[in-house]
């Protein structure tokens, strides 16, 4: 994962947990600061969370989270669900015994969780062990 991704990713996380609120700026001083990088790998960053729907970018206003209503969460999940289901076409022929009960034992987790976080955190469990083998494999 490149530094550029690993920010959105971070971001990302805040906007869905509500850390971040629609119409909250953001902005590259603050994450560059925070993150100990420059402003290129912010502003990239934004560019990612700007294609994903999740923040707005305006000329000589800088960039705000997203206003998110339900038709553009529903849009957003239809993209992710698009894109996770290709991302396990490449991936099946490669999945490992190990990667499923890894992603066995996410589930199990996920179903004890005790807040979103912790669901959350397992989800994401659960799909980086069915893709993991695949990205660090040649094809």
């Amino acid at each position: 994962m490149t530094l550029q991704e690993r920010i959105a990713k971070v971001l990302a996380d805040r906007i869905i947990k509500g850390v971040l609120k629609p119409g909250e700026r953001l902005r590259q001083d603050t994450f560059a600061h925070e993150f100990n990088i420059s402003h290129v790998p912010v502003r990239e960053a934004f560019r990612r969370l700007e294609s994903q729907g999740l923040v707005l970018s305006e000329p000589r206003k800088g960039v705000r989270v997203a206003h998110l209503d339900e038709a553009s969460l529903v849009e957003i999940t239809r993209m992710r669900a698009a894109l996770e289901t290709l991302a396990l076409r490449v991936a099946v022929p490669l999945i490992r015994d190990s990667d499923i009960a890894d992603a066995a034992t996410a589930i199990e987790r996920g179903n004890h969780a005790s807040d979103i976080e912790e669901w959350e955190s397992c989800n994401r469990a659960f799909h980086g062990a069915l893709i993991v083998t695949a990205l660090f494999t040649e094809h």
